[in-house]
């Protein structure tokens, strides 16, 4: 809304919009970063330590389970007579 409003007022070709753009963007994403809750220290500790190369490669909460191995659960037994 930010950038077409000052499209029509300034120009299509200005450049001016597209700094407004931005300028409206960050704003948005600073005020909802803010108003936001924090994250939970246990989560981000352990962000910290993935970050870190420390920390496992797989998630501690929620994701999805891990694969099964190629061929678990489908063997077939096979009879020699």
């Amino acid at each position: 809304m930010t950038v077409v409003a000052t499209m029509i007022v300034k120009g299509l070709l200005a450049t001016e919009p597209i700094y407004y753009g931005l300028l409206a963007a960050l704003t948005a994403y600073v005020l909802v970063s803010l108003a936001g809750r924090p994250t939970d220290p246990v989560r981000l500790a352990a962000w910290r330590e993935r970050l870190a190369g420390r920390g496992s490669a797989e998630p501690e909460h929620g994701g999805a389970p891990p694969a099964p191995e190629k061929g678990a659960g489908t063997t077939v037994a096979s009879r020699t007579d």
